[in-house]
């Protein structure tokens, strides 16, 4: 026979009276409360998270507002729900919880007021099976060209029985060449067939049967530095970089000793990079690797750059064009009193001689078949085949020449049309501009025609004024200011 019990009776209000030397007391019945629990699964085996559905049923002779709260054998409470009940009666109310990990143990709900009452325990058995967890991939190399891979994470089971590896929405198993090697708890190791580096990511999880069963993890894998010759040397020094599944084409790719210093590319392709290290490095070991954009894209290697054998330093240069000549201006230290067997280099040009030779100033003159502006040409030092000074980049200017008038300053009529020739003029004017200035005001030229190695201009109907010439690329002055004019 069933019993039906009162849980719990809700008190009315406590009045204490005074009068007449006596104290009167009058207790207030209110409504009775009885609160029943259901949980929808009792009983869970599987994978986790998994949600646990609460069904809270309260009976009401009367009408109240109740708080209450979920315990548990833990000592664990939750936080204060109401629920307001206008009238006698049944009402409901739930609640839904993830369990991410298993639980056994009972869970009750308590209603604080206007009574304290607690209602049945509900024994809950959810055992969870946690879902494999890929964290992490990587490339291992060893005496094999090809890596293997391994992937690294929690959960994977201690055996790999009808479980398997999915790359890119395909089973290792139908890949040739692939396959796995070891199965632990929190390592999968396997054979491929060949990874390409960084420019292309994996998709990697794991399968039971048909089904994923971990989540999908998305992996780039580093380029692998194989080789370093030499592993030490000082500015200027040739190094040879062999990388594993190296790109065919340098692309945005560039070479770097330590975070602040790239080094410049020789050549690229067929596995291996020719770099020179920097000058002005600071001696130290640093690591060399590869980077594209701001991201490190291979692994890294020791590199020591060593104590500088240069004597010679070169501080700064100038140059000064005149017709088929270059002269230029070296100031530095230590060049020594006299030239010896020294000569300036310009990029792979022939060595020049020098017309002054001081321990801190260089004049030297070659022909001007350098490409001006456009490129850039390393100028040093060399003694033999050494390079005995730093190295110092410079991009030397176009060279203007007026065609049928002479002077310096040249006059010429407003509205008038002149030619100029410029030695390695480019085939299209593309961004560059020629200006007449002055004293930091510049006028825009009229170009009438520019086909290599001439550019006709129309001069400006500024009456008075007088300058210099020049070719602008952007607000960068390209020619070397030799030529200089008055409007008439």
């Amino acid at each position: 026979m069933m019993r039906k019990r009162w849980v719990g009776v809700c008190l009315g209000a406590l009045a204490v009276l005074a009068g007449a030397g006596l104290d009167r007391i009058e207790l207030q019945a209110g409504p009775a409360i009885s609160v029943g629990l259901k949980a929808n699964p009792m009983t869970y085996n599987g994978e986790c998270p998994v949600q646990v559905q609460f069904s809270i049923g309260f009976k009401v002779t009367g009408p109240c507002t109740i708080n209450y709260h979920f315990i548990n054998d833990k000592n664990q409470k939750s936080e204060t729900s109401t629920l307001n009940c206008p009238a006698a009666g049944s009402y409901q109310a739930s609640k839904t919880i993830t369990v991410t990990d298993k639980y056994i143990g009972w869970v009750a709900v308590q209603v604080t007021s206007p009574v304290s009452v607690q209602s049945n325990q509900v024994a809950l058995q959810i055992k969870c099976k946690p879902k494999p967890t890929i964290t992490s991939a990587a490339l291992k190399y060893g005496g094999s060209p090809i890596p293997e891979m391994d992937i690294i994470g929690a959960s994977f089971g201690s055996s790999q029985g009808t479980k398997s590896i999915k790359i890119d929405g395909t089973l290792i198993a139908a890949m040739p060449g692939w396959s796995v090697l070891h199965w632990g708890e929190t390592l999968i190791s396997f054979s491929t067939s060949g990874v390409t580096p960084w420019e292309h990511t994996y998709q990697l999880a794991v399968t039971e049967g048909s089904t994923t069963i971990s989540n999908i993890y998305s992996a780039r894998f580093l380029y692998k530095i194989d080789a370093v010759n030499p592993n030490s040397g000082g500015w200027d020094t040739t190094v040879q970089v062999n990388v594993w599944s190296l790109p065919p084409s340098q692309g945005t790719y560039f070479l770097r000793l330590g975070p602040a210093n790239s080094m410049p590319i020789q050549s690229w392709g067929g596995g291996s990079i020719s770099a020179k290290v920097p000058n002005g490095v600071a001696p130290g070991t640093y690591d060399l690797y590869l980077q594209k954009g701001a991201d490190i894209v291979s692994t890294k290697v020791p590199f020591t750059v060593t104590s500088q054998a240069f004597i010679s330093k070169v501080n700064w240069l100038s140059c000064n064009i005149h017709q088929s000549q270059l002269s230029v201006s070296l100031n530095g230290s230590n060049f020594g009193a006299s030239q010896g067997t020294k000569q300036v280099k310009i990029g792979t040009l022939p060595g020049w001689a020098a017309s002054h030779w001081s321990n801190d100033l260089i004049e030297a003159q070659g022909p001007f078949n350098i490409v001006p502006w456009t490129q850039t040409y390393p100028v040093t030092i060399g003694d033999g085949a050494q390079t005995v000074s730093n190295t110092v980049q410079h991009r030397f200017p176009y060279r203007l020449v007026l065609e049928g008038v002479s002077g310096n300053p040249v006059q010429l009529p407003a509205g008038s049309t002149l030619n100029i020739s410029v030695h390695g003029l480019p085939l299209t004017q593309g961004g560059l501009v020629l200006k007449l200035w002055n004293e930091g005001t510049a006028y825009p030229i009229e170009v009438l025609s520019w086909i290599s190695p001439s550019i006709q201009i129309r001069v400006p109907h500024i009456v008075g004024i007088s300058g210099k010439l020049d070719i602008f690329d952007g607000g960068l002055r390209a020619s070397d200011a030799s030529v200089g004019f008055k409007i008439i």
